[in-house]
């Protein structure tokens, strides 16, 4: 599978070398000096530029070249940048001192995209780009204003889903947001959860001593085995009144919904987003009502391990297919 990056980037990023000056990640030449990347933008020769870039990080010419190739187009027939060298350029670009690598990279890992999704080396990275990018103080200002503003917000925001210090939501007398997969293990046997099924990313349990009506627990981890969610499922045949009994608990103990209805309707949601960065979930269709309790940024890395699990197994499933034609 190959990974591609919006040609867009990459010609920003040539104006950011344009505006460095005397800058060490001027823009790169070949070894012999007599061609730029520069040269081929001027004459709109965005394939030659690719080419060119991706031709000159391969061989190692030049260190400057690593992160204009890693964020070339693979559009183009035979400059197609797989994942492997897409990762390793744009570390050594990050290396570097150069800040489009370090926002890219931190967007990779927030996202859980062909590395392993960890916020916290994501916070990690986004705060090297910011360190690295003032050092280009020949940018425009508008650009570093914005650059700056929506890097922050993205930390803060991460620091918020991971921050250990600021939870405060509690499941089975235990700090939601931190809690490691052994012990949420431990804390759900120990009320009364029976582990029924188990596989690399979920644990599932029998729940109805944990919670009234429920008929199962899962919990969803990421590879790293951090929580992503928990998500009770209630059957509406058991008790009708049911969702309507859970809405009142939840907003006792949370406070109104964040979202505009109160009201649990067929397949309508009621959610509260919790200072401590949690969100729950109430949601309803005929047979069933669903219980969620989700950290946001490692939900979007567990759905993004899934995605990439489902589509490599499709990948195999193809070739088999061809293999028996």
């Amino acid at each position: 599978m190959k990974y591609s990056i919006c040609l867009t980037a990459a010609l920003l990023t040539i104006s950011h070398y344009a505006y460095a000056g005397n800058n060490t990640l001027d823009m790169p030449t070949s070894p012999k000096g007599n061609k730029s990347i520069l040269e081929f933008q001027s004459n709109k020769d965005f394939y030659g530029a690719c080419d060119f870039a991706v031709k000159q990080a391969r061989s190692g010419a030049d260190g400057s070249f690593y992160y204009y190739a890693a964020t070339c187009h693979d559009k183009y027939k035979n400059i197609s940048v797989s994942n492997s060298e897409h990762v390793t350029w744009l570390t050594t670009a990050s290396k570097k001192g150069h800040h489009g690598a370090y926002s890219k990279l931190g967007k990779l890992y927030e996202a859980g995209l062909i590395v392993k999704g960890d916020p916290k080396k994501s916070i990690d990275l986004y705060r090297k780009a910011l360190k690295h990018h003032k050092k280009l103080e020949s940018i425009p200002q508008s650009f570093v204003e914005s650059f700056f503003k929506s890097t922050n917000s993205k930390i803060n925001e991460l620091l918020l889903y991971t921050d250990c210090d600021l939870s405060t939501t509690k499941v089975f007398n235990k700090n939601l947001k931190c809690l490691e997969r052994s012990s949420m293990k431990s804390a759900i046997t120990e009320n009364g959860g029976d582990l029924i099924k188990q596989t690399q990313n979920i644990d599932v349990y029998e729940s109805s001593k944990l919670l009234e009506h429920s008929k199962t627990l899962s919990v969803f981890y990421t590879d790293n085995n951090d929580f992503a969610c928990m998500q009770y499922e209630i059957s509406n045949f058991k008790s009708l009144s049911t969702p309507e009994k859970l809405t009142a608990l939840l907003i006792d103990k949370y406070g109104r919904p964040s979202s505009r209805n109160t009201k649990l309707r067929n397949g309508g949601a009621i959610k509260w987003f919790l200072k401590d960065g949690i969100d729950i979930r109430l949601t309803k269709n005929i047979l069933l009502t669903r219980l969620t309790y989700c950290n946001p940024a490692y939900e979007k890395i567990f759905l993004s391990e899934k995605r990439n699990r489902e589509s490599k197994t499709m990948h195999t499933e193809r070739l088999k297919m061809n293999d028996s034609i």
